[in-house]
């Protein structure tokens, strides 16, 4: 069974909330299956044993995301897990429509991709009059086939995997388009872990290094260093450089007003929404020049079909 961790989180939150134990609620969860085997298992094995919540979850990096460990600890660290649990669930939900969004954005692409598979060999089949129906269906398959083997295996495998996770973020970050988005998104991610552990009361300080680990920021120990020093939490931020310029002034006036938690969550809301507007146009920059090397490969086959047909 699938992992959905919307519904774990909403179901733990509520089980918690209605005065159940939580290594009881863990083994409730998964003897409904909503905790697949055997992370189920384990993780009621490590509550029962005393350990907390987050510890558990991060034995499981495979399974659970840093940013969702941060969250947790933060509720943990307050007396408040079952708000977190609950704000996990929403930004999960979140998470998901905007997945829904990315996927109509690239439809453009994965259509050129298709037609290319189909054109490409009718064309140089065309050219070398060798066109059979046969031939034709064979040259498509062993092109679509594996770019379907392909995506099955990066989206059901690898994508399961914390370390493929993270050499997969640094090659998008090196990626001109995709690397600008995936920085935004870190920055969206580091605003919703600190406005969500602010709210709940940690200590601004380990907010700080709940936000950075959550969101691979290492230059947010350097504002961790500084609110240690007795300077105000945008002051470090400002110094560490996690954000920029701008923002971080909106942030100043907003701690200043006592409006830090709102205006963080608008933080992340923009940097979410820069996100999905540069991926958006780098789709359609990747669809252009797809279309552009289809065209060009179609144009040079019946170019050099007409070559051959009038040089004898």
């Amino acid at each position: 069974m699938k992992l959905r961790l919307r519904d774990v989180y909403r179901s733990l939150a509520s089980l918690l909330r209605s005065g159940v134990v939580l290594s009881q609620a863990l083994g409730e969860l998964k003897k409904s299956g909503a905790l697949p085997a055997p992370l189920g298992a384990e993780l009621e094995a490590a509550v029962a044993r005393g350990e907390p919540l987050h510890k558990a979850l991060a034995a499981h990096p495979d399974s659970i995301p840093d940013e969702d460990v941060a969250l947790v600890e933060a509720g943990e660290a307050t007396g408040r897990l079952e708000e977190n649990l609950e704000r996990l669930a929403l930004l999960r939900e979140e998470r998901t429509d905007a997945t829904r969004r990315m996927l109509t954005d690239i439809w453009y692409p994965i259509l050129l991709f298709h037609a290319a598979a189909l054109l490409i060999p009718l064309a140089s089949l065309s050219a070398a009059r060798r066109l059979t129906l046969g031939r034709w269906a064979e040259r498509v398959v062993l092109v679509l086939v594996p770019a379907y083997l392909l995506v099955w295996f990066i989206v059901f495998r690898l994508e399961r995997s914390a370390v493929w996770r993270e050499r997969r973020r640094k090659l998008v970050a090196l990626l001109p388009g995709f690397g600008n988005a995936a920085r935004h998104r870190r920055r969206a991610v580091f605003a919703t872990v600190l406005a969500e552990a602010y709210e709940a009361g940690v200590p601004v300080e380990r907010a700080i290094s709940l936000a950075a680990r959550a969101s691979r920021d290492p230059s947010g120990e350097a504002a961790v260093r500084a609110v240690g020093e007795g300077q105000k939490l945008t002051t470090g931020l400002t110094r560490a450089r996690v954000l920029p310029a701008a923002t971080l002034s909106r942030l100043a006036a907003a701690e200043e007003a006592g409006d830090l938690y709102r205006t963080l969550q608008s933080v992340a809301a923009d940097e979410i929404a820069e996100a999905q507007a540069i991926f958006k146009r780098s789709m359609i920059t990747l669809g252009q020049i797809i279309f552009l090397v289809v065209a060009a490969w179609i144009g040079w086959f019946v170019i050099s079909f007409f070559v051959k047909l009038y040089s004898f």
